[in-house]
């Protein structure tokens, strides 16, 4: 059984000589997320593609029926935006996912509200198809600052 030692909250079962617990020299390192080429191609599709398209059809279910939700939602898609960019090398890369996931996300939307058939309550303009291409557009830039993140927090760990 090892030795377990507490020292300002943070509990360790290294074994220590002397009584004291050694001090750590560096940064904290933080395991980074997985790159997105290096999942499984399953696992790209449902990430890539079912997910925002899903996403997309149940804000487009919400646009029938609620501004403020329809607003929260589209938020958080914006967030899920950036995230997914943290999974690629650079903004190159982020930009390619969220351009596809953004015109997912609209289509998803357009097509759960064309289904749901009710009024929007908020206005698609006069030509909602339209809002693919805006949305991949907004996504493409999402995901391209997310993975701008993602390359400047690599650079910083490698110091």
């Amino acid at each position: 059984m090892s030795d377990v030692t507490v020292r300002d909250g943070t509990v360790s079962d290294a074994s220590v000589r002397g009584g004291t617990v050694p001090e750590v020299k560096g940064r904290k390192r933080e395991m980074p997320a997985p790159l997105f080429r290096n999942r499984s191609r399953p696992a790209q599709i449902v990430l890539g593609g079912v997910v925002p398209f899903l996403f997309g059809g149940g804000v487009g279910v919400v646009l029938g029926v609620s501004t403020t939700w329809y607003w929260i939602l589209a938020g958080v898609a914006a967030i899920g935006g950036v995230l997914a960019g943290l999974e690629h090398r650079d903004g190159w890369g982020g930009a390619d996912r969220g351009l596809a996931g953004g015109a997912l996300f609209g289509l998803g939307l357009l097509i759960a509200h064309a289904i749901a058939g009710t009024e929007a309550q908020v206005s698609l303009g006069k030509f909602p198809p339209l809002l693919v291409v805006i949305d991949a557009i907004v996504g493409m830039f999402l995901g391209a600052l997310g993975g701008r993140i993602a390359r400047t927090l690599r650079r910083r760990s490698q110091r």
